[in-house]
C-alpha cells in the first residue's frame, strides 16, 4: 500500500502528548508536529519554550486502513 500524509485534529494542547502516544505504540505510522522555541518572559527570569506552530493538528503517514479505521482516532 502507498503511504499518504493525512491531517489529524486533536483536543486543545495534546498535540505533544498524541505524538508521543503513536511513537510509543509503534503503529508504523510516522507522525509530524511542528514546533518552534519561543522565549517567555515571566517578571524574574527567561525561559526557553517549545511551542506547536499549528494549534490542535499533528501530520500523519500512512495508509488509508491504518489511519482511517480506527487505530489513531481514539489516542
Amino acid at each position: 500500500m502507498d503511504k499518504k500524509w493525512y491531517v489529524a485534529k486533536t483536543r486543545a494542547k495534546q498535540e505533544l502528548s498524541v505524538e508521543k502516544k503513536i511513537f510509543e505504540l509503534d503503529l508504523g505510522i510516522e507522525t509530524y508536529l511542528p514546533k518552534r522555541i519561543e522565549v517567555r518572559n515571566w517578571r524574574d527570569r527567561k525561559k526557553k519554550v517549545e511551542t506547536v506552530l499549528i494549534p490542535n493538528t499533528i501530520f500523519i503517514k500512512g495508509t488509508k486502513s491504518e489511519t482511517a479505521e480506527g487505530q489513531i482516532s481514539n489516542i
